[in-house]
């Protein structure tokens, strides 16, 4: 949208007359007004809850639910009867619920979105102008109501507020592009797709972006596909990115139709693999990628330096009285010796240049560097993905053979000499699955003395950084 629109121009005068309509820093006064304004069907009603409210109500009920309405002392954000007009009659499917949720320095981080109706494409729009008066803002929470468009109106606002959390439990899209929140320069850390109804379609989608060297595999942290309709297809797609992705610490997939084959993909990702030859080659050719990077920085550097040189020449070549007939010879012996001392610069620009590259360029790092690489009778091998920390398997169906993989993988990690470990964190209850044996012994002890470990060396980290 343009900076003449109606819906920007307004936004404009709203920050400069805050006493003749809210403003935009106002958030739960100002969207319910905007969309009077627009005229929009459904009329936002505004909630506004403090992260510390929002705590005791926790505390009270012992309940823990992001879907839930808190039991908070809840403070509108607009006055109900002037919304509808003073009428004492009207209909909730003319409204739609949202809570604004503000930490303790009135600075708003969270919405959550209630409603059952779709809600309108343009109350996006005015959100992708509204949000960037909201630089606190990180999780957007919506249960339900969102469609294809809505959901590329929504992957604006991510972009434009830098949002890092999305939860869109229970939210089905028919057109399934939930991907788009992963494209371009995601910032997403955090999203989760549970009860969407996701196929191994979807998924496909997903596990492309998110694979080495997308810009959301280098940030995406948690993903929750739990409950969907993900089945061994969309399981080896996971299985793949995996083989790449070296930044997912948390994989739900609990309440899915997995067997043995799909978790295998998976397991085998976490472990010493054998490299394909696109695997190969594919990371051949992000090292050419990167060395051109660092050659063109190196050569752009040394072209900034011989400018600048050349700068100092001509300054000093002005303040030159013009020579006589005698000293004209020398002059030009100087003039030499300056077009041999360049000579010489670019050696020392070079090296220069270089140095500036190795503190500002970064090194080379690929799931399939050298450091991640060991070779048997001349065949590359992985190390493995070490980085997946929680995998949920629940409700799946998996046997005895799952287990024992489990078991193998588990051990196989423990004995490397590499950080993270691997996984310190599994849950495979509701599979038909042994419910006693060796394997499964094992692995509670391993993964115990796993998180104990890591709890303490956090204990100790923050004992020493005087973090609470």
């Amino acid at each position: 949208m343009n900076s003449h629109s109606p819906l920007s121009g307004g936004l404009e005068s709203a920050a400069k007359k805050p006493e003749s309509r809210p403003s935009p820093l106002d958030f739960a006064a100002y969207l319910p007004w905007a969309c009077g304004q627009l005229e929009i069907s459904l009329i936002p009603i505004i909630n506004r809850i403090t992260i510390s409210d929002a705590l005791r109500s926790n505390a009270t009920s012992g309940k823990d639910n992001k879907e839930e309405t808190l039991n908070a002392d809840i403070q509108s954000g607009s006055d109900f009867n002037d919304i509808i007009g003073g009428s004492s009659t009207y209909y909730a499917s003319d409204f739609f619920h949202i809570d604004a949720v503000y930490d303790d320095s009135n600075n708003l981080i969270q919405l959550k979105f209630k409603n059952k109706s779709t809600i309108p494409v343009t109350l996006f729009k005015l959100l992708t102008l509204i949000v960037q008066f909201q630089t606190c803002l990180k999780a957007i929470y919506i249960n339900r109501g969102l469609n294809k468009s809505g959901l590329y109106q929504l992957n604006k606002v991510v972009n434009i507020a830098h949002i890092t959390d999305i939860i869109l439990d229970n939210t089905t899209v028919s057109e399934a592009n939930y991907y788009i929140l992963l494209d371009d320069d995601s910032p997403l850390k955090y999203l989760s797709l549970s009860r969407c109804k996701l196929n191994d379609t979807a998924v496909k989608m997903i596990a492309l972006r998110l694979q080495h060297p997308s810009k959301a595999s280098k940030t995406l942290t948690v993903l929750n596909l739990s409950s969907n309709k993900i089945s061994d297809e969309g399981a080896k797609y996971l299985g793949d990115t995996l083989r790449t992705n070296r930044q997912l610490a948390y994989l739900n997939l609990s309440g899915n139709l997995i067997s043995d084959t799909g978790v295998d993909g998976i397991l085998s990702s976490l472990i010493t693999f054998k490299l394909t030859t696109d695997e190969i080659n594919e990371k051949r050719a992000r090292k050419l990628t990167y060395i051109q990077a660092k050659n063109k920085f190196i050569n752009e550097t040394v072209e900034r330096m011989y400018i600048e040189y050349e700068k100092k020449i001509a300054a000093k070549k002005k303040t030159f009285k013009v020579p006589t007939v005698t000293k004209r010879s020398k002059s030009i012996e100087a003039s030499q010796d300056i077009d041999a001392s360049i000579g010489v610069m670019d050696e020392v620009w070079l090296e220069k240049a270089e140095a500036v590259a190795a503190e500002m360029v970064a090194p080379f790092q690929d799931p399939f560097s050298c450091e991640n690489i060991i070779v048997r009778d001349n065949v590359l091998y992985c190390y493995g993905n070490n980085t997946l920390r929680y995998l949920n398997l629940a409700y799946n169906n998996l046997s005895y053979y799952s287990v024992k993989k489990l078991h193998n993988v588990i051990s196989i990690q423990r004995d490397w000499d590499r950080k993270p470990k691997g996984l310190i964190n599994v849950c495979i209850e509701g599979n038909q699955i042994p419910i006693f044996c060796k394997e499964l012994s094992d692995i509670n002890v391993t993964l115990e003395i796993g998180l104990s470990r890591m709890q303490n060396a956090s204990f100790i980290h923050k004992k020493k950084t005087g973090k609470k």
